[in-house]
């Protein structure tokens, strides 16, 4: 799956990793519980649910962005980002200002967008979010790059564990949006740390970051000990 690297979000190395790892907003999102429904399908052996591809169907799981909640969002991650950094004393005023000033221009679902959408994605669908956080948490964890096989067969997973949700329907673009878009995030910040323990930066070490990768993951209940990412998606590790 494509990763961001763009020089804006290398404003992130300004952060030390503790702090990266205070801004995840996602916790308690009702559709966090999607993680634990995909796993509990993968570790049985069930294939994906059944799901209809009619356009009326898919149309459930995209949104309508708003650049006023990509905003709060936005300031939401960078706010715990700066909270956790000046907790451990690593961040100046000067860092501060040039983190916020530079990430206030960070649209990052149109960042994802120019990268996925060529590959026959929404970036504007929950299901794509998913598969991009969850793909690329993987590959880092395993040190593999996935195929492109493997990268669908993960969407439709979710996609159609998604479709069989009623509650999805009744879900807002602006919950939606908050959803996928934080997850865009947590990709991006992950992608950097990679990038700074390849590079040798102080306090970065792949490690550190494949054991906040798991650690992320197994709050969301898919335990990277037990699930593994294959030809057919999710997998149980054996």
């Amino acid at each position: 799956m494509t990763k961001l690297t763009r020089p804006s979000l290398l404003l992130l190395a300004l952060l030390s990793p503790a702090a990266l790892a205070q801004g995840n907003p996602l916790s308690g999102n009702p559709l966090s519980g999607i993680f634990d429904r995909v796993a509990g399908q993968a570790q049985s052996g069930q294939p994906a649910p059944a799901a209809a591809a009619a356009p009326a169907n898919e149309k459930v799981l995209t949104y309508q962005p708003s650049p006023r909640v990509s905003s709060e969002l936005r300031t939401q991650f960078v706010n715990g980002l700066i909270t956790g950094a000046k907790q451990g004393g690593t961040l100046s005023a000067a860092n501060e200002r040039q983190l916020r000033d530079g990430l206030a221009r960070v649209d990052i679902a149109a960042e994802y967008g120019k990268l996925l959408k060529p590959r026959g994605y929404d970036v504007y669908n929950v299901a794509t979010a998913l598969t991009l956080y969850v793909v690329s948490s993987f590959e880092v964890l395993d040190g593999v790059q996935t195929t492109d096989a493997q990268d669908r067969a993960t969407y439709e997973q979710f996609r159609g564990a998604l479709l069989t949700i009623p509650g999805v329907a009744r879900m807002t673009d602006a919950d939606k949006q908050k959803f996928a878009e934080g997850l865009m995030w947590l990709t991006a910040f992950q992608s950097n740390d990679v990038e700074q323990a390849k590079k040798g930066t102080p306090g970065y070490s792949l490690e550190k970051v494949r054991a906040q990768i798991k650690g992320t993951l197994q709050g969301f209940r898919l335990d990277p000990d037990r699930i593994r990412l294959g030809e057919k998606g999710l997998q149980a590790r054996k």
